[in-house]
């Protein structure tokens, strides 16, 4: 039996369809808008099989969105909007390179 954390390192499909059949589909709705998922249904009927949702058949994410997402996971649960560098900024060397 793998952890939620375990299932997303992995990504099985088959522990995220077990987990979107127990949210249901206004929890599983609400938690792809808490992700910022853009493609995310506003609505997902209760009797949509998490295994659809899982493989992507019915939204899809953009590399950005789920980079952005892992990056709130490790963030402790805060979004940070991605940001794009417009130009490099040299930096100060603080520690040896030893």
């Amino acid at each position: 039996m793998l952890e939620v954390r375990e299932i997303l390192e992995v990504s099985s499909n088959v522990g995220l369809a077990k987990i979107f059949d127990k949210l249901g589909g206004k929890k599983l709705a609400a938690w792809t808008k808490r992700f910022h998922f853009a493609s995310a249904p506003a609505t997902i009927e209760d009797g949509t099989k998490g295994a659809v949702i899982a493989i992507g058949a019915t939204m899809a994410s953009t590399p950005l969105e789920m980079a952005a997402a892992y990056a709130m996971l490790a963030n402790g649960g805060t979004y940070h909007p991605p940001t794009f560098v417009a130009h490099k900024i040299q930096g100060e060397r603080v520690v040896s390179a030893q």
